[in-house]
């Protein structure tokens, strides 16, 4: 898939943008597993977003301030949870220089914090569940 951000706001260096990803998680095995979410009530579950085969960050990939609970989104076995996710970057800036901290465009990945059971991280798979790989294009 190939992604156009739109311009949210801004002139110049302090552009932000925005796109929507649709993003299906498949739990094809024998057990439940639980994706982290950020709130007990929030709607979509935590995830990441990650540049493919660079050691730079992507500028999309978001921080989250959230609490702990044990209200997880259940992925039942053979199941898929789809979700509308919005990304919006550059999510940081240096403070020293004002450079944009990751990058805007290129061939990026999703990741979710999948678990065993509910709690607050306790029960983490190894790895992070990652999507497949997506294209964002180049900012006007």
């Amino acid at each position: 898939m190939r992604y156009a951000p739109a311009l949210l706001c801004g002139t110049g260096n302090d552009r932000r943008f925005a796109f929507s990803v649709v993003a299906r998680f498949a739990n094809g095995s024998r057990d439940t597993v639980y994706l982290a979410r950020c709130f007990p009530s929030s709607p979509g579950p935590i995830f990441g977003v990650a540049m493919e085969r660079t050691t730079r960050a992507s500028a999309f990939d978001g921080a989250w301030a959230c609490v702990g609970h044990d209200q997880q989104h259940a992925i039942a076995p053979n199941t898929v949870r789809t979700d509308t996710l919005r990304l919006f970057g550059p999510g940081a800036r240096s403070g020293v220089t004002g450079e944009i901290l990751g990058e805007l465009s290129g061939r990026m990945f999703l990741s979710y914090e999948v678990q065993r059971c509910r709690g607050d991280g306790a029960c983490r798979l190894p790895g992070a569940a990652r999507s497949s790989v997506f294209v964002v294009e180049s900012m006007p």
